[in-house]
C-alpha cells in the first residue's frame, strides 16, 4: 500500500521526536519523499530526482503520479499546509492526509513567517478545513484542541500507540 503514497516531511534526515520516528518508519516504505530541503526536493528511496520551485514541483509531481499511480498525499506535519491549494487544484482525485502532533496548528508554520500568528492561524485552519481530507491527532487532547481550533470534525481521526505504520 506504501507505495501509494507520497509522503510530505519538512526534511530528509529528521531529528529525535515522536513526528519524526513517524517520518523514518514512513520513509522506509514510501518510495517518494517530498521535502523543504532546499525549496521543494523529490527523493526517490532516498535519491534526489528533483529540486525547485512550486510550479515545477507540481509538473514533476504530476508524471510521477500519473507514472506510479500515486493514491495519497501524506503530510507528516503542516509544513505544506501553504501550498496545499495549489497541490489540490492539481491533484483532485487524491487523498490528502495530514499528522499533527497538535502544537504545529497553533504554531501555524506557513511561507511568510511574517504574517501576524493569528492571521497565519486562520490560513492554517482554511487550509485543512478545505484541502485535506483526512486530519490525524494523536490523543484526545489534539482531538478536542483541533476541535476547538476550528478544524472539522468529519475529517479527524484519532490515532494513537507510537508509531504504527498501518
Amino acid at each position: 500500500m506504501f507505495g501509494c503514497i507520497m509522503l510530505f516531511a519538512r526534511t530528509i534526515s529528521p531529528s529525535a521526536g515522536g513526528m519524526e520516528t513517524h517520518q523514518v518508519e514512513m520513509m522506509k516504505n514510501c518510495m517518494w519523499v517530498v521535502t523543504l530541503d532546499y525549496g521543494y526536493s523529490v527523493y526517490f528511496k532516498k535519491n534526489l530526482r528533483f529540486n525547485g520551485n512550486l510550479r515545477g514541483l507540481i509538473y514533476f509531481l504530476n508524471i510521477i503520479i500519473l507514472q506510479d499511480h500515486i493514491r495519497a498525499l501524506f503530510m507528516n506535519d503542516a509544513s505544506f499546509l501553504s501550498i496545499s491549494s495549489e497541490l489540490r487544484n492539481a491533484f483532485p482525485s487524491l487523498i490528502f492526509l495530514l499528522r499533527s502532533g497538535g502544537n504545529d496548528i497553533y504554531r501555524a508554520p506557513w511561507e511568510n513567517d511574517d504574517i501576524p500568528l493569528h492571521i497565519r492561524q486562520e490560513n492554517i485552519r482554511k487550509a485543512i478545513n478545505e484541502n485535506i481530507n483526512i486530519f490525524i491527532v494523536n490523543s484526545d487532547f489534539s482531538y478536542l484542541r483541533s476541535l476547538k481550533f476550528g478544524i472539522r470534525k468529519d475529517i479527524i481521526k484519532k490515532v494513537r500507540g507510537g508509531v504504527d505504520i498501518t
